[in-house]
Protein backbone atom coordinates (compact mmCIF):
# COMPACT_ATOMS: atom_id res chain seq x y z
CA UNK A 1 0.00 0.00 0.00
CA UNK A 2 1.48 3.50 -0.88
CA UNK A 3 2.08 6.04 1.86
CA UNK A 4 0.04 8.60 2.14
CA UNK A 5 2.68 11.06 0.58
CA UNK A 6 2.90 8.69 -2.36
CA UNK A 7 -1.28 8.61 -2.69
CA UNK A 8 -1.20 12.90 -2.18
CA UNK A 9 1.39 12.80 -5.09
CA UNK A 10 -0.43 10.86 -7.43
CA UNK A 11 -3.38 12.76 -6.59
CA UNK A 12 -1.38 16.01 -7.60
CA UNK A 13 0.36 14.66 -10.93
CA UNK A 14 -3.41 13.01 -12.04
CA UNK A 15 -4.66 16.54 -11.46
CA UNK A 16 -3.38 18.12 -14.58
CA UNK A 17 -4.76 15.34 -17.17
CA UNK A 18 -8.22 15.06 -15.43
CA UNK A 19 -8.51 18.59 -16.04
CA UNK A 20 -7.56 18.40 -19.56
CA UNK A 21 -9.54 15.14 -20.01
CA UNK A 22 -12.61 17.33 -18.28
CA UNK A 23 -12.34 19.98 -20.48
CA UNK A 24 -12.08 18.31 -24.09
CA UNK A 25 -15.32 16.32 -22.83
CA UNK A 26 -17.00 19.48 -21.70
CA UNK A 27 -15.60 22.44 -23.16
CA UNK A 28 -16.66 24.45 -20.67
CA UNK A 29 -14.05 26.00 -18.06
CA UNK A 30 -16.23 26.48 -15.33
CA UNK A 31 -16.98 22.66 -15.25
CA UNK A 32 -13.48 21.24 -15.86
CA UNK A 33 -12.30 23.47 -12.67
CA UNK A 34 -15.17 22.23 -10.71
CA UNK A 35 -14.49 18.38 -11.82
CA UNK A 36 -10.96 18.96 -11.17
CA UNK A 37 -11.37 20.61 -7.75
CA UNK A 38 -13.52 17.54 -6.97
CA UNK A 39 -10.72 15.19 -7.87
CA UNK A 40 -8.36 16.70 -5.42
CA UNK A 41 -10.94 16.78 -2.71
CA UNK A 42 -12.06 13.44 -3.73
CA UNK A 43 -7.86 12.29 -3.23
CA UNK A 44 -7.28 14.56 -0.65
CA UNK A 45 -9.82 14.36 1.86
CA UNK A 46 -12.59 12.03 0.86
CA UNK A 47 -11.27 9.36 0.03
CA UNK A 48 -11.40 5.67 0.89
CA UNK A 49 -8.68 6.09 4.08
CA UNK A 50 -11.70 7.67 5.86
CA UNK A 51 -11.93 4.25 6.88
CA UNK A 52 -8.87 4.83 9.31
CA UNK A 53 -6.68 7.38 10.89
CA UNK A 54 -4.94 8.62 8.13
CA UNK A 55 -3.81 11.64 6.55
CA UNK A 56 -7.50 11.90 5.40
CA UNK A 57 -9.11 11.83 8.42
CA UNK A 58 -6.66 14.03 10.08
CA UNK A 59 -7.45 16.66 7.24
CA UNK A 60 -10.89 17.08 8.48
CA UNK A 61 -9.53 18.78 12.01
CA UNK A 62 -11.91 19.62 14.38
CA UNK A 63 -14.23 18.06 12.09
CA UNK A 64 -12.98 14.55 11.69
CA UNK A 65 -15.95 13.42 14.54
CA UNK A 66 -17.90 13.26 11.28
CA UNK A 67 -15.91 10.15 10.59
CA UNK A 68 -15.62 8.05 13.37
CA UNK A 69 -18.98 6.28 12.79
CA UNK A 70 -18.01 5.75 9.30
CA UNK A 71 -15.08 3.94 10.93
CA UNK A 72 -16.84 1.99 13.25
CA UNK A 73 -19.09 0.41 10.36
CA UNK A 74 -16.45 0.42 7.41
CA UNK A 75 -13.86 -2.01 7.82
CA UNK A 76 -10.60 -0.87 6.38
CA UNK A 77 -9.63 -1.91 2.19
CA UNK A 78 -13.82 -3.05 2.33
CA UNK A 79 -16.18 -2.56 -0.39
CA UNK A 80 -17.98 0.09 1.10
CA UNK A 81 -14.93 2.07 1.93
CA UNK A 82 -12.61 0.92 -1.12
CA UNK A 83 -14.76 -0.64 -4.00
CA UNK A 84 -14.28 1.65 -7.14
CA UNK A 85 -17.91 1.38 -8.48
CA UNK A 86 -19.85 2.66 -5.18
CA UNK A 87 -17.77 3.29 -2.05
CA UNK A 88 -17.63 6.72 -3.38
CA UNK A 89 -21.26 7.73 -3.79
CA UNK A 90 -21.78 5.70 -0.08
CA UNK A 91 -19.47 8.34 1.26
CA UNK A 92 -21.33 11.17 -0.16
CA UNK A 93 -24.78 9.65 1.29
CA UNK A 94 -23.42 8.93 4.41
CA UNK A 95 -21.91 12.78 4.60
CA UNK A 96 -25.08 13.98 3.50
CA UNK A 97 -26.57 12.18 6.29
CA UNK A 98 -24.54 13.38 8.42
CA UNK A 99 -25.52 17.11 7.58
CA UNK A 100 -29.23 16.37 7.58
CA UNK A 101 -28.63 15.29 10.84
CA UNK A 102 -26.41 18.26 12.16
CA UNK A 103 -29.29 20.70 10.82
CA UNK A 104 -31.85 18.79 12.25
CA UNK A 105 -29.71 18.91 15.71
CA UNK A 106 -29.45 22.62 15.15
CA UNK A 107 -33.29 23.85 14.25
CA UNK A 108 -34.24 21.87 16.68
CA UNK A 109 -32.30 23.65 19.78
CA UNK A 110 -33.14 26.53 17.78
CA UNK A 111 -36.75 25.62 18.13
CA UNK A 112 -36.43 24.63 21.95
CA UNK A 113 -34.34 27.35 23.69
CA UNK A 114 -34.37 30.00 20.96
CA UNK A 115 -38.22 30.04 20.15
CA UNK A 116 -39.62 28.36 23.71
CA UNK A 117 -41.07 25.78 21.76
CA UNK A 118 -41.90 22.82 24.29
CA UNK A 119 -39.47 19.60 23.85
CA UNK A 120 -41.92 16.95 22.22
CA UNK A 121 -41.29 13.45 20.31
CA UNK A 122 -43.39 15.48 17.85
CA UNK A 123 -41.48 18.39 17.29
CA UNK A 124 -38.03 15.52 17.27
CA UNK A 125 -39.85 14.40 14.30
CA UNK A 126 -40.83 17.43 12.31
CA UNK A 127 -37.68 19.12 12.82
CA UNK A 128 -35.94 16.34 11.32
CA UNK A 129 -38.63 15.93 8.24
CA UNK A 130 -37.96 20.24 7.98
CA UNK A 131 -33.80 18.97 7.90
CA UNK A 132 -34.59 16.55 5.02
CA UNK A 133 -36.50 18.57 2.62
CA UNK A 134 -34.31 21.24 3.09
CA UNK A 135 -31.61 18.84 2.39
CA UNK A 136 -33.80 17.66 -0.68
CA UNK A 137 -34.56 21.48 -2.04
CA UNK A 138 -30.67 22.47 -1.74
CA UNK A 139 -29.71 19.16 -3.81
CA UNK A 140 -32.79 19.48 -6.51
CA UNK A 141 -31.53 23.19 -6.86
CA UNK A 142 -28.11 22.61 -8.16
CA UNK A 143 -27.67 22.10 -11.66
CA UNK A 144 -27.61 18.79 -12.98
CA UNK A 145 -24.07 19.38 -14.87
CA UNK A 146 -22.40 20.28 -11.74
CA UNK A 147 -23.67 17.55 -9.48
CA UNK A 148 -22.57 15.51 -12.16
CA UNK A 149 -18.86 17.29 -12.21
CA UNK A 150 -19.00 17.14 -8.63
CA UNK A 151 -19.52 12.97 -8.20
CA UNK A 152 -17.32 12.91 -11.00
CA UNK A 153 -14.55 14.47 -9.44
CA UNK A 154 -15.18 12.77 -6.48
CA UNK A 155 -15.27 9.23 -7.68
CA UNK A 156 -11.81 10.23 -9.86
CA UNK A 157 -9.96 11.10 -7.30
CA UNK A 158 -11.13 8.12 -4.43
CA UNK A 159 -11.00 5.46 -7.64
CA UNK A 160 -6.75 6.29 -8.30
CA UNK A 161 -6.24 5.58 -4.46
CA UNK A 162 -7.82 2.50 -4.85
CA UNK A 163 -6.02 1.52 -8.03
CA UNK A 164 -2.58 2.25 -6.87
CA UNK A 165 -3.36 0.59 -3.65
CA UNK A 166 -4.23 -2.21 -6.00
CA UNK A 167 -1.11 -1.80 -7.91
CA UNK A 168 0.96 -1.43 -5.31
CA UNK A 169 -0.20 -4.74 -3.52
CA UNK A 170 -0.25 -6.44 -6.20
CA UNK A 171 3.12 -5.44 -7.51
CA UNK A 172 4.63 -6.24 -3.54
CA UNK A 173 3.35 -9.86 -3.79
CA UNK A 174 4.79 -10.78 -6.84
CA UNK A 175 8.09 -9.67 -6.24
CA UNK A 176 7.98 -11.62 -2.75
CA UNK A 177 7.30 -14.96 -4.72
CA UNK A 178 10.07 -14.06 -7.03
Amino acid sequence: MPSGKTHDLITYVLAVPTGAVLFLLTRNPGLTALGTGAMLFGGLMFGPDLDVKSKQYTRWGVLRWIWWPYQKFCSHRSRLSHGILFSTFFRVFYFLAIVTLFLATVLYIQNVVVLGMPSTGEQVIGVFQESLRRMLTLIHSLDRRMVLMLLIGLWWGATTHTISDFVVTTFKNASRSL
